[in-house]
Protein backbone atom coordinates (compact mmCIF):
# COMPACT_ATOMS: atom_id res chain seq x y z
CA UNK A 1 0.00 0.00 0.00
CA UNK A 2 1.17 3.48 -0.74
CA UNK A 3 -0.35 6.77 0.29
CA UNK A 4 -3.57 7.38 2.14
CA UNK A 5 -2.23 6.55 5.62
CA UNK A 6 -0.34 8.51 8.24
CA UNK A 7 1.88 7.28 11.02
CA UNK A 8 1.48 4.70 12.65
CA UNK A 9 -1.05 3.12 10.26
CA UNK A 10 1.44 3.41 7.39
CA UNK A 11 3.77 1.10 9.30
CA UNK A 12 0.98 -1.43 9.89
CA UNK A 13 -0.33 -1.57 6.31
CA UNK A 14 3.17 -1.69 4.85
CA UNK A 15 3.91 -4.81 6.93
CA UNK A 16 0.71 -6.85 6.82
CA UNK A 17 2.72 -10.08 7.04
CA UNK A 18 3.48 -9.05 10.64
CA UNK A 19 0.68 -6.67 11.62
CA UNK A 20 -2.28 -8.20 9.72
CA UNK A 21 -3.98 -9.61 12.85
CA UNK A 22 -3.46 -6.33 14.75
CA UNK A 23 -4.90 -4.33 11.85
CA UNK A 24 -7.94 -6.66 11.78
CA UNK A 25 -8.47 -5.98 15.49
CA UNK A 26 -8.23 -2.23 14.94
CA UNK A 27 -10.65 -2.30 11.99
CA UNK A 28 -12.98 -4.72 13.76
CA UNK A 29 -13.27 -2.45 16.80
CA UNK A 30 -14.77 0.46 14.83
CA UNK A 31 -18.34 0.45 13.58
CA UNK A 32 -17.28 2.22 10.38
CA UNK A 33 -14.70 -0.41 9.38
CA UNK A 34 -15.74 -3.65 11.11
CA UNK A 35 -17.68 -4.80 8.03
CA UNK A 36 -14.35 -5.06 6.18
CA UNK A 37 -13.01 -7.82 8.43
CA UNK A 38 -16.04 -9.84 9.55
CA UNK A 39 -19.53 -11.00 8.65
CA UNK A 40 -22.07 -8.37 9.60
CA UNK A 41 -25.51 -8.95 11.08
CA UNK A 42 -28.46 -6.58 11.03
CA UNK A 43 -31.90 -7.18 12.51
CA UNK A 44 -33.94 -5.49 9.78
CA UNK A 45 -37.51 -6.52 10.69
CA UNK A 46 -39.00 -7.54 14.04
CA UNK A 47 -42.69 -8.13 14.68
CA UNK A 48 -44.37 -9.27 17.86
CA UNK A 49 -47.59 -8.67 19.73
CA UNK A 50 -50.70 -6.64 19.00
CA UNK A 51 -51.55 -4.94 22.29
CA UNK A 52 -49.59 -3.24 25.03
CA UNK A 53 -51.17 -5.31 27.82
CA UNK A 54 -50.93 -8.81 26.24
CA UNK A 55 -47.79 -10.92 26.00
CA UNK A 56 -47.24 -12.02 22.39
CA UNK A 57 -47.60 -15.71 21.61
CA UNK A 58 -45.08 -15.53 18.79
CA UNK A 59 -42.47 -13.27 17.27
CA UNK A 60 -40.97 -12.93 13.80
CA UNK A 61 -37.64 -11.44 12.81
CA UNK A 62 -35.65 -10.95 9.62
CA UNK A 63 -31.89 -10.89 9.97
CA UNK A 64 -29.63 -9.76 7.15
CA UNK A 65 -26.04 -10.96 6.95
CA UNK A 66 -23.26 -9.66 4.72
CA UNK A 67 -21.04 -12.72 4.70
CA UNK A 68 -17.28 -12.28 4.81
CA UNK A 69 -15.32 -14.39 2.25
CA UNK A 70 -13.82 -16.57 4.98
CA UNK A 71 -17.34 -17.58 6.18
CA UNK A 72 -20.12 -19.67 4.62
CA UNK A 73 -23.91 -19.48 4.70
CA UNK A 74 -24.02 -22.72 6.70
CA UNK A 75 -21.43 -21.49 9.19
CA UNK A 76 -23.29 -18.21 9.74
CA UNK A 77 -26.60 -20.03 10.30
CA UNK A 78 -24.93 -22.37 12.81
CA UNK A 79 -23.49 -19.37 14.64
CA UNK A 80 -26.94 -17.72 14.74
CA UNK A 81 -28.44 -20.86 16.27
CA UNK A 82 -25.61 -21.09 18.82
CA UNK A 83 -25.92 -17.41 19.80
CA UNK A 84 -29.71 -17.65 20.26
CA UNK A 85 -29.37 -20.91 22.20
CA UNK A 86 -33.16 -21.43 22.26
CA UNK A 87 -34.75 -24.53 20.73
CA UNK A 88 -38.07 -22.72 20.40
CA UNK A 89 -36.60 -20.45 17.74
CA UNK A 90 -36.91 -21.72 14.18
CA UNK A 91 -34.26 -20.52 11.76
CA UNK A 92 -34.75 -20.65 8.00
CA UNK A 93 -33.32 -18.98 4.95
CA UNK A 94 -35.75 -16.81 3.02
CA UNK A 95 -35.24 -16.91 -0.72
CA UNK A 96 -31.89 -18.12 -1.94
CA UNK A 97 -28.87 -17.55 0.27
CA UNK A 98 -25.76 -16.56 -1.63
CA UNK A 99 -22.31 -17.67 -0.62
CA UNK A 100 -19.66 -14.94 -0.43
CA UNK A 101 -18.24 -13.76 -3.73
CA UNK A 102 -15.03 -15.39 -4.95
CA UNK A 103 -11.92 -13.36 -4.20
CA UNK A 104 -10.35 -11.83 -7.31
CA UNK A 105 -6.62 -11.49 -7.91
CA UNK A 106 -4.70 -8.27 -7.33
CA UNK A 107 -2.08 -9.32 -9.89
CA UNK A 108 -4.58 -9.59 -12.75
CA UNK A 109 -4.32 -6.87 -15.45
CA UNK A 110 -7.92 -5.77 -14.75
CA UNK A 111 -7.00 -4.89 -11.16
CA UNK A 112 -3.91 -3.05 -12.40
CA UNK A 113 -6.13 -1.00 -14.74
CA UNK A 114 -8.45 -0.15 -11.85
CA UNK A 115 -5.49 0.82 -9.71
CA UNK A 116 -3.97 3.08 -12.38
CA UNK A 117 -7.29 4.84 -12.92
CA UNK A 118 -7.77 5.36 -9.19
CA UNK A 119 -4.36 7.04 -8.97
CA UNK A 120 -5.24 9.17 -12.00
CA UNK A 121 -8.60 10.41 -10.68
CA UNK A 122 -7.94 10.26 -6.92
CA UNK A 123 -4.24 11.16 -6.49
CA UNK A 124 -2.65 10.44 -3.12
CA UNK A 125 -5.01 7.66 -2.05
CA UNK A 126 -4.13 4.12 -1.01
CA UNK A 127 -5.18 1.30 -3.32
CA UNK A 128 -5.70 -2.13 -1.84
CA UNK A 129 -8.15 -4.99 -2.16
CA UNK A 130 -11.07 -4.86 0.22
CA UNK A 131 -14.63 -5.93 0.57
CA UNK A 132 -17.46 -4.41 -1.41
CA UNK A 133 -19.92 -4.58 1.46
CA UNK A 134 -23.05 -4.30 -0.61
CA UNK A 135 -25.00 -6.80 -2.62
CA UNK A 136 -24.39 -6.48 -6.33
CA UNK A 137 -25.48 -8.17 -9.54
CA UNK A 138 -21.96 -9.54 -9.96
CA UNK A 139 -23.15 -12.90 -8.59
CA UNK A 140 -24.82 -13.48 -11.96
CA UNK A 141 -21.39 -13.41 -13.64
CA UNK A 142 -19.42 -15.71 -11.32
CA UNK A 143 -19.62 -18.59 -13.80
CA UNK A 144 -18.65 -16.36 -16.73
CA UNK A 145 -15.54 -14.60 -15.41
CA UNK A 146 -12.85 -15.62 -12.93
CA UNK A 147 -12.02 -12.04 -11.98
CA UNK A 148 -14.85 -9.76 -10.91
CA UNK A 149 -14.05 -6.46 -9.21
CA UNK A 150 -16.92 -4.85 -7.35
CA UNK A 151 -15.78 -1.27 -7.09
CA UNK A 152 -17.48 2.05 -6.54
CA UNK A 153 -15.26 5.06 -7.27
CA UNK A 154 -16.92 7.47 -4.87
CA UNK A 155 -15.08 9.62 -2.38
CA UNK A 156 -17.12 10.13 0.79
CA UNK A 157 -16.51 11.84 4.10
CA UNK A 158 -17.10 9.51 7.04
CA UNK A 159 -20.24 11.49 7.98
CA UNK A 160 -21.75 10.80 4.54
CA UNK A 161 -21.66 7.04 5.06
CA UNK A 162 -24.51 7.38 7.58
CA UNK A 163 -26.85 8.10 4.66
CA UNK A 164 -26.46 4.61 3.13
CA UNK A 165 -29.91 3.08 2.80
CA UNK A 166 -31.26 5.94 4.91
CA UNK A 167 -33.11 9.19 4.67
CA UNK A 168 -31.90 11.48 1.88
CA UNK A 169 -29.31 9.04 0.52
CA UNK A 170 -27.09 10.88 -1.96
CA UNK A 171 -23.59 11.75 -3.05
CA UNK A 172 -22.23 15.21 -3.68
CA UNK A 173 -21.83 16.76 -7.12
CA UNK A 174 -18.01 16.67 -6.94
CA UNK A 175 -18.03 13.00 -5.93
CA UNK A 176 -20.40 12.21 -8.78
CA UNK A 177 -18.20 14.08 -11.28
CA UNK A 178 -15.09 12.21 -10.11
CA UNK A 179 -16.98 8.93 -10.41
CA UNK A 180 -17.83 9.74 -14.02
CA UNK A 181 -14.21 10.75 -14.63
CA UNK A 182 -13.04 7.41 -13.24
CA UNK A 183 -15.35 5.37 -15.46
CA UNK A 184 -14.28 7.41 -18.49
CA UNK A 185 -10.59 6.89 -17.69
CA UNK A 186 -11.14 3.17 -17.12
CA UNK A 187 -13.09 2.74 -20.35
CA UNK A 188 -10.44 4.60 -22.38
CA UNK A 189 -7.60 2.66 -20.75
CA UNK A 190 -9.17 -0.76 -21.39
CA UNK A 191 -10.13 0.22 -24.95
CA UNK A 192 -6.58 1.40 -25.63
CA UNK A 193 -5.06 -1.82 -24.23
CA UNK A 194 -7.52 -3.94 -26.23
CA UNK A 195 -6.62 -2.18 -29.47
CA UNK A 196 -2.92 -2.94 -28.89
CA UNK A 197 -3.54 -6.70 -28.96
Amino acid sequence: LTGGFGWPLQLLVANLWLFGPLLCCILGAKATTSSLVRTTTALTVFKSGQKSNVLPSEAFALVNHRIHPRDTVHGVLQRDIKVMNDGRVKVEVLGQATEPAPVSSTSHPAFQHLKACVFEVFPGVAVAPGLFVAASDSRHFWKLAEQIYRFSPISLHITETKMFHGVNERIGIESYARSVAFYRAFHLRVRERSSLK
